[in-house]
């Protein structure tokens, strides 16, 4: 029941991107690279980055979309994608923190609803990608399963126990091992950021199950020396077969990176659900997550602070691709599995700070939480709804009307397109981050001609191939004078009409 109310929710909330046909910035790029065969670029891209496994898969699921209005059952495999995390992230948070279900699901939406989901159930090229943070997270589950069944047997082997007997102890470990780390490759060759999410899986096992104890240590360890291993062995593996790559290239200023990652991107999940990345408010709520934190948290005060100093440990852990990559970006997507731990966390300062106030209060705060887990959802529907959906639609919508007067008037003297550019990087909004919410595809010098030859294909009966050599220019102011065979797009007040 719980499962069905959580995909349910889920589907509400992503609904607009089942719902209304658009494209969103490298969707068109790689969509027509899909459909023109041995172009090769989706390969080489993906190649490039170390994501060994994401070519196959784009390529084959835009292939089966063939088509800018079928990008949505794209989309949909993507949507799917999350509310199996989220199953995954209800299991996590019950069997490590032992909370109830109901605080388990709730918590689980306000994750699989913060902005770096948004932002990829909403982008038809992170469909692909979504299945990452999937396989990270179920290769932390089945290794902690077997590392919890190893100790648990061994608690029961006699102390005269055979090496055949203590053998057959650890087959179950042996083969979660394998298990583990065939999830965890296909993870990191998926998507390296998402890969991270992992740590999500360690970081609500440290706060609920880490004890003073040796086994605990072991067991961190353990879950540390298997992840980087695996990392390395694939890192250096990709990094022989493709030393081109660009993503692959590491940075070794260290201090400048610590920098960045505290401002803006600590900054930015400090202030979620909110896209902003002001200081006042992320400082305000780190004051509040500290003293809330300790409240809720069991055991001594030793254990309180070790178990916050870990967790803080693994928040740039859990960033780390972006912290060591020499070419890298700020966007909300590349922080996934902090802004994770940095959601868990809250919940459990709320609880700490509210279970310390009047008993008068405690029968308000259901009420509190659930006024306030609304809001958070209605924010959500609404980054997506008007960030995406009714950005790109419209963007998408607008210039299909100029290139269908383009296709009536090609018959006569218009040849050509000159198509002038909006300035990259700039949106009335302010609020995204690079490529994200609000941010204009016709900006981007990668999606222009792309979007125009898939948009001319459903306008005309012509093949994509044909249409990729129609002459189209590009600018970012218009000439004062234009050639008599020349028909002029300018999109730079798209946001007047978004």
């Amino acid at each position: 029941m719980v499962y069905a109310a959580i995909a349910t929710i889920v589907l509400l909330i992503f609904s607009p991107c089942l719902l209304i046909s658009y494209g969103f910035s490298d969707d068109y790029n790689l969509l027509l690279n899909a459909l023109l065969p041995n172009t090769g670029s989706i390969w080489k891209v993906a190649l490039n980055d170390g994501r060994i496994l994401f070519a196959p898969l784009a390529e084959l699921s835009l292939q089966l979309a063939g088509n800018i209005e079928n990008l949505r059952f794209v989309r949909a495999a993507g949507i799917t994608a999350i509310g199996l995390f989220g199953l995954l992230v209800f299991t996590v948070l019950q069997h490590n923190l032992y909370c109830s279900r109901l605080r388990a699901s709730l918590t689980t939406l306000l994750i699989v609803t913060s902005p770096s989901f948004q932002v990829m159930g909403a982008w038809t090229v992170y469909a692909v990608y979504l299945y990452s943070a999937v396989f990270s997270l179920s290769s932390f589950m089945v290794l902690q399963w077997g590392l919890d069944t190893a100790c648990q047997a061994a608690a029961q082997l006699p102390s005269d126990a055979t090496t055949w007997q203590r053998w057959q102890n650890r087959q179950t470990l042996v083969l979660a091992i394998g298990l583990s780390g065939v999830l965890l490759f296909a993870s990191l060759a998926i998507h390296q950021s998402l890969s991270m999410c992992y740590w999500f899986g360690v970081g609500v096992w440290v706060l609920g199950r880490f004890e003073l104890k040796r086994r605990s240590w072991s067991q961190l360890i353990s879950f540390s020396v298997f992840f980087f291993a695996l990392a390395l062995f694939y890192f250096v593996s990709v990094k022989l077969l493709f030393p081109s790559g660009s993503r692959l290239a590491l940075s070794l200023d260290f201090w400048q990176r610590l920098r960045w990652f505290l401002n803006p991107n600590l900054i930015g999940a400090l202030n979620l659900p909110f896209l902003s990345r002001r200081k006042l408010v992320g400082v305000i709520e780190l004051l509040l997550l500290i003293p809330g934190m300790v409240l809720a948290l069991r055991g001594s005060l030793h254990r309180k602070l070790l178990v916050m100093a870990i967790l803080g440990a693994l928040l740039p852990i859990a960033f780390l691709p972006s912290l060591v990559a020499a070419e890298t970006y700020q966007a909300h997507r590349a922080r996934t599995a902090m802004d994770c731990l940095v959601i868990v966390s809250m919940v459990l300062a709320f609880l700490g700070l509210t279970d310390r106030l009047r008993k008068s209060f405690l029968r308000w705060r259901p009420w509190v939480a659930g006024a306030l887990i609304v809001g958070w959802l209605v924010l959500a529907q609404y980054h997506i709804l008007s960030g995406f959906v009714i950005a790109q639609s419209v963007e998408l919508g607008l210039v299909k009307a100029q290139l269908s007067e383009f296709v009536q008037r090609q018959a006569g003297q218009k040849k050509q397109l000159l198509f002038v550019q909006p300035a990259y990087g700039t949106t009335k909004s302010g609020l995204y981050a690079r490529d994200e919410f609000w941010a204009v595809s016709t900006a981007a010098p990668w999606a222009l001609r792309p979007m125009i030859i898939l948009l001319l294909a459903d306008l005309q009966a012509k093949s994509l191939r044909e249409l990729a050599l129609l002459p189209v220019k590009t600018a970012f102011e218009r000439p004062p004078e234009t050639e008599d065979s020349t028909f002029v797009i300018d999109m730079r007040a798209i946001d007047r009409y978004r």
